[in-house]
């Protein structure tokens, strides 16, 4: 059954001979001749396969890298002739289509930065962040695409699926809890998508990050909590697999050390993040028979549940337990008694990564930057003796 490629009509369509081999047909209502490409399924598929090529097929034909390639078919100068050959009469070879969201990177034509991150109900930190973020994104007029991962690997995984399926200029990314494997977002370099880290990295990607200097921060907490007597120091960790983790654990350690304390390994936990054992942290803490009278917990959101839990107890801070938290949460200056913290530049945190990220995509610097911010520390009563 013959339609008219103009209206879809049945009953007015006659042969009309043949042009080229191909059947010529004519529609009564609309006056128009036609033909129709035969084996149209077969064409479709053929056009599919084509299209399924990639930089990625390209690279492992010739045994180069992603980017090699990437920069050749983007003429870059720095690309040997040579080699630029070699690269574009294979993707010659291979039906090379090019990708439509390399070329609207190349032409900023998105002006879309896609933002991945943990949470933004758990603590103030994150939407400080997106503050500073949205603020450089404003100023230099491109829009964004915020993705929640709530803590979830597989969250995160279809997070950067969905940020390269909507063609984003880059990403800004704060890793889970739980991410090990990284090649979901190697994926953004297959791309040509730009990305920097904030806040949380993995150790097996070079890429540009924007962090707070965590080993100071476990170094300022105990220097103070030692300072205030304190002899039995403890620690509520982040997720041991995370760098700002062990950065703050070492901070921790070598304070310790440097003033001659004992390390008791069991005055050292691990909050999870995911299965929020924070109480069962604190409780731990607690329940020693030798307890603990100064604590360092990884954020003010577990050292105002320890307040409340010691509270409750009839354990007085800070004359019996110091406490000192990481964040300033805004809660931390209301409470009673009043949360000493670490404060990190999270304001400042969000415009810097921002500004890497888009002088990175607009091509005024492509060194991978490692930017530390400086941490302060704010005494309150919670440690103050």
């Amino acid at each position: 059954m013959i339609r008219c490629i103009k209206c879809n009509d049945v009953s007015s369509i006659s042969k009309a001979g043949k042009v080229d081999k191909k059947q010529r047909y004519f529609c009564k209502n609309c006056n128009i001749h036609f033909t129709i490409p035969e084996k149209r399924e077969d064409l479709k598929n053929e056009s599919e396969k084509k299209q399924n090529v990639t930089i990625k097929d390209i690279a492992e034909a010739l045994q180069i890298s992603f980017s090699t390639v990437s920069k050749a078919l983007l003429d870059n100068p720095v690309i040997n002739p040579e080699t630029k050959k070699k690269v574009l009469n294979m993707a010659k070879k291979m039906n090379y289509q090019p990708n439509l969201n390399a070329k609207s990177l190349v032409k900023h034509s998105s002006n879309t930065i896609g933002i991945i991150i943990p949470s933004i109900i758990s603590s103030s930190f994150y939407p400080e962040v997106l503050q500073g973020v949205q603020e450089i994104l404003s100023e230099k007029k491109y829009n964004s695409i915020i993705c929640l991962s709530h803590e979830s690997y597989e969250n995160e995984i279809a997070n950067c699926n969905q940020l390269i399926n909507n063609r984003v200029d880059g990403v800004l990314i704060s890793i889970t809890s739980k991410t090990v494997e990284t090649a979901h977002i190697n994926q953004f370099k297959e791309h040509n998508i730009p990305f920097v880290f904030i806040n949380r990295a993995p150790e097996t990607i070079e890429a540009s990050r924007v962090t707070v200097n965590n080993y100071d921060a476990g170094c300022k907490a105990v220097e103070h909590l030692i300072e205030q007597g304190c002899t039995r120091i403890a620690h509520i960790a982040g997720p041991p697999n995370l760098i700002f983790s062990k950065e703050r654990l070492k901070g921790y350690y070598d304070t310790l050390i440097k003033h001659k304390h004992t390390i008791d390994q069991s005055l050292i936990v691990y909050n999870d993040l995911y299965t929020d054992n924070s109480k069962e942290c604190i409780e731990h803490l607690l329940n020693l028979k030798n307890k603990p009278d100064g604590i360092f917990v990884y954020s003010d959101f577990i050292g105002i549940e320890l307040i409340i839990a010691a509270k409750e107890r009839g354990i007085e801070i800070p004359s019996q337990l110091c406490v000192v938290g990481m964040g300033n949460n805004p809660v931390s200056a209301i409470i009673e008694p009043q949360l000493t913290t670490i404060l990190g530049p999270t304001l400042e945190m969000g415009k810097i990564a921002t500004e890497l990220l888009i002088d990175e995509i607009e091509g005024k610097n492509q060194k991978i930057t490692n930017r530390l911010l400086d941490v302060e520390l704010i005494v309150r009563k919670s440690s103050l003796k």
